[in-house]
């Protein structure tokens, strides 16, 4: 399946089905009230299925960075004083 990729007005992206007309009706609609283009993505996943997969990746590397930040809050603060083998 093909999927649209909107971004919306407060910056969350939304993956919609078009393969039908309630789809595209609902990209229109929403490209109407402030959404715009931001790619497409071609998968044989649900649109929940995607959705939740990419949520997950993002939210892995927030976690990731999160952690790298403090690490060097800690060393800047002086909590670390040595480096680990």
């Amino acid at each position: 399946m093909k999927y649209v990729l909107l971004k919306m007005a407060d910056g969350v992206i939304t993956i919609i089905d078009n393969h039908d007309s309630i789809g595209k009706g609902r990209v229109g609609k929403l490209c109407r009230d402030g959404a715009v283009f931001a790619g497409t993505i071609e998968s044989d996943l649900p649109r929940g299925t995607l959705k939740d997969g990419l949520e997950r990746y993002a939210r892995q590397q927030y976690d990731e960075m999160r952690d790298r930040v403090s690490l060097a809050r800690k060393v800047l603060d002086g909590e670390i004083k040595e480096a680990a083998p």
